[in-house]
């Protein structure tokens, strides 16, 4: 009996209106909103083994060294709520899904299974006054619990360079209690991992730095929300430019936590472009909250498995897409033990095949320019692609 892998990546268009539109990332672990309404910041960071949103509020904020500085809502309804980047490109969404299709002795399909493997949002944003645009990317492994990933592409929009660039990325864990007054600071900073962990239910929630790999500084503010005052405060101003601090001895007590990283950059000369990189986590304990982290980040200590126990992969993976002139097609069949090559397979939408490839190593990459069999240009529509062994 054989097993057809199938990819269908699916382009989502929410019917709501500019500025109104969002999408929840789910994992294994946990649910991620990303909202058009929240430029630069989420509000929205669900546990779902209690189902309680971990999350008050999550966002970025930028300085440079002339003390201007950049944010995302900062609050529902403190006097940060508005932030100070404008909505540029409206919320895009990519479904990728795995469709396993067995087959009977007679090459028929006998039956379906149908999985939602990986998720991906793109939002676009600006400052005019600061000088800067960011394309947002979220991405979130369904079929995995370790992580939902968000992407900010900073780009210098200004004629002139951005010295001294400074970059916060800030995550208020009010988990999940009515007071907010017995959460406590948690790090791990040789992952760069921090979080905010309720002193009551034992939930932790936070985030870890991924790009750049080396040089967040951990910081943690108390009653944050409390001691705001007005857009430009100082208190703004004291979460960019300040070098951050973590509670040590008396300080370290329960109460409204809050948890940030803090990442200096090279000048940004006009045109050039910054790319940071956070995983959301969230788990029960600190400890499991850490393990989460290390794994994130690569950091654990994994057994030797020598090449007999390695098990056989399949996989494929297009990009772009959608696409225009020609789309590259990854596979990878498992190790170079097969005797025979693997097949590629392309559909239309109706399952009448157009194209086929035969994959002669286990791993590689096959560029389909959109064309049938004879030659003839297809037209534009939704494609499958099936990968047989």
């Amino acid at each position: 009996m054989k097993k057809t892998l199938l990819i269908l990546a699916l382009i989502l268009l929410a019917t709501a209106s500019f500025g109104q539109r969002r999408y929840y990332h789910e994992t294994d672990n946990a649910v991620l909103r990303v909202d058009e309404q929240y430029p630069g910041a989420f509000v929205e960071h669900r546990y779902l083994a209690t189902g309680a949103d971990n999350l008050y509020k999550a966002f970025l904020a930028l300085g440079d060294g002339d003390s201007l500085f950049a944010w995302g809502s900062a609050h529902d309804y403190a006097p940060l709520r508005s932030g100070s980047f404008i909505l540029t490109d409206s919320l895009s969404v990519q479904e990728f899904w795995e469709t396993f299709i067995e087959e009977d002795s007679l090459g028929m399909p006998s039956d379906t299974d149908s999985v939602l493997i990986r998720t991906e949002t793109t939002l676009g944003f600006e400052d005019t006054v600061f000088g800067v645009s960011v394309i947002q990317k979220v991405v979130a492994r369904t079929d995995s619990n370790q992580m939902i990933i968000a992407t900010f592409q900073i780009k210098n929009e200004r004629a002139t360079t951005i010295t001294g660039l400074r970059v916060v990325f800030f995550y208020d864990g009010d988990v999940p209690d009515y007071l907010y007054i017995d959460d406590y600071p948690e790090e791990f900073a040789y992952l760069q991992a921090v979080g905010v962990r309720d002193g009551e239910t034992n939930v932790t929630s936070g985030f870890c730095g991924l790009i750049p790999s080396s040089g967040m500084i951990c910081g943690a503010l108390r009653d944050w929300v409390d001691s705001l005052v007005t857009p430009d405060s100082t208190q703004m101003l004291s979460l960019i430019f300040d070098d951050p601090t973590w509670p040590v001895g008396d300080a370290y007590r329960a109460g409204d936590w809050a948890s940030y990283g803090v990442w200096r950059f090279p000048d940004m000369p006009a045109g050039a472009v910054e790319t940071l990189s956070v995983a959301f986590i969230v788990d029960g304990t600190a400890e499991a909250f850490g393990q989460r982290a290390a794994t994130v980040r690569g950091d654990t200590v994994v057994p030797h498995v020598s090449v007999r126990e390695v098990p056989e992969r399949l996989s494929l993976s297009i990009s772009p897409n959608p696409f225009n002139a020609a789309v590259t097609i990854a596979i990878e069949t498992g190790v170079a033990r097969h005797a025979s090559p693997a097949c590629v397979e392309i559909f239309d939408i109706s399952g009448r095949l157009v194209r086929s490839f035969r994959a002669i190593k286990p791993r590689g990459d096959i560029i389909w320019d959109g064309r049938d069999t004879s030659g003839a240009e297809l037209p534009s529509g939704v494609y499958l692609i099936a990968l047989k062994t």
